[in-house]
């Protein structure tokens, strides 16, 4: 898949590479305010009072979620590289279409899941507590985004091991 030749290929690649670098942005923008808030707590005894609620809340969703769907384009998850070697290509293969039609599944319930939970925290109103108050929905809604990346890439990858088992 990585540089394939199809369009949806290409665009699912461009797709995730500008979200990746989203996650990666909300990564670093996470790890200055928590180090902002460490030196804020012990130089200055006091502690940044929105600190938590903008890692918890929403950065950890979205560098999680979007994380996950580059490593999964990228293969780059763990695997047991020790009985997949010294399994045949055909056997290999067919564990691959099963284990990407299951990431297809686990994830369509996920982000279904995120998706009414977005909803609803939008169609209620539902903010965040604490002195950093943000319309919930911002967060959940990467949940859904994420998961919808999954699914895409996993189908695209049950489709190319099918082909590979019939060459």
């Amino acid at each position: 898949m990585r540089g394939g030749g199809i369009i949806l290929n290409r665009i699912v690649y461009k797709l995730i590479n500008a979200l990746n670098y989203f996650a990666m942005l909300g990564l670093v923008i996470m790890m200055l305010v928590i180090t902002a808030d460490v030196i804020s707590k012990y130089v200055f005894n006091s502690s940044i009072a929105w600190a938590y609620n903008l890692t918890e809340s929403f950065l950890m969703v979205v560098v999680i979620f979007l994380g996950i769907a580059y490593t999964h384009y990228q293969e780059d998850h763990i695997r047991f590289e020790l009985i997949i070697e010294k399994v045949p290509n055909f056997l290999n293969t067919i564990i691959n279409i099963i284990s990407h039609l299951l990431m297809l599944l686990l994830f369509t319930l996920i982000g279904y899941q995120g998706y009414l939970e977005t909803v609803y925290n939008w169609t209620n109103n539902i903010s965040t507590g604490g002195v950093l108050s943000l319309p919930l929905y911002l967060s959940v809604m990467w949940i859904p985004v994420g998961s919808l990346l999954i699914i895409i890439i996993s189908g695209i990858k049950v489709l190319e091991n099918i082909i590979n088992l019939f060459k």
